[in-house]
C-alpha cells in the first residue's frame, strides 16, 4: 500500500472516530440522546407575583386543587382574592408571601375551585390578587390525579370549631 493511500485511509479513520467517540467525553454517564421531558405546569417569571409549575389537579367531585410554587421577589405580597372565569374559586385564606421565599401551595388546599371533568387535560386562567392590587394571571393545565399529585389535598382544611372555655380570659388583676 502506498503512503498517500496510508495516510487518506489514516485521516478518514481519525475523523470518523472523532465524531463517533465525541459522545463520550464527558463519562459513559452523560445524557446524549435522551429527549428532554419538560414540568407539566406553567411558569409565570415576571412582575411582582411569580408562579413556578402551575396546575390544577382534579379531585374527582366536580372541583380541583392549585398546586404550584409563589415567589415575590421584589417585596412581601399578600395574595387576597382568587379567581377563575365561569368558576367558583375559594381561597382558604390570604397567602402571605415574604420576599425571595418560594412558597408551595397546594399541600393544605389554599385554592380549590369548582371544574367541569371535560375540562381535564386543559388550561384554565387562575388571576390571583394581592392586597397592594397586583395581579398575576397564569393558565394552569388540568392533570388527573395520581400518585405523583399524593400530597396535594383534596379539600380546605376545616375551621376549628370552638369549644367553651377555649377562649384566652382577660386578666382581671
Amino acid at each position: 500500500m502506498s503512503k498517500r493511500r496510508l495516510r487518506i485511509a489514516a485521516t478518514a479513520i481519525a475523523l470518523a472516530s472523532t465524531f463517533a467517540l465525541s459522545a463520550c467525553g464527558s463519562n459513559f454517564s452523560a445524557q446524549t440522546n435522551h429527549q428532554y421531558q419538560a414540568a407539566v405546569g406553567s411558569n409565570v417569571r415576571s412582575g411582582p407575583i411569580q408562579v413556578f409549575n402551575a396546575l390544577f389537579v382534579d379531585n374527582g367531585d366536580g372541583t380541583a386543587t392549585f398546586s404550584g410554587a409563589l415567589l415575590a421577589p421584589s417585596g412581601s405580597q399578600e395574595i387576597v382574592e382568587a379567581a377563575v372565569p365561569g368558576a367558583d374559586v375559594s381561597l382558604s385564606g390570604p397567602i402571605k408571601l415574604a420576599k425571595n421565599t418560594l412558597f408551595t401551595v397546594g399541600a393544605q388546599g389554599e385554592i380549590i375551585t369548582t371544574l367541569d371533568p371535560n375540562q381535564i387535560g386543559r388550561n384554565i386562567e387562575l388571576t390571583l390578587t394581592s392586597t397592594s392590587g397586583d395581579k398575576l394571571a397564569v393558565s394552569a393545565v388540568v392533570v388527573e390525579r395520581s400518585d405523583m399529585y399524593a400530597s396535594v389535598a383534596k379539600s380546605a382544611p376545616k375551621a376549628a370549631t370552638p369549644v367553651a372555655g377555649d377562649d384566652a380570659e382577660a386578666d382581671t388583676e
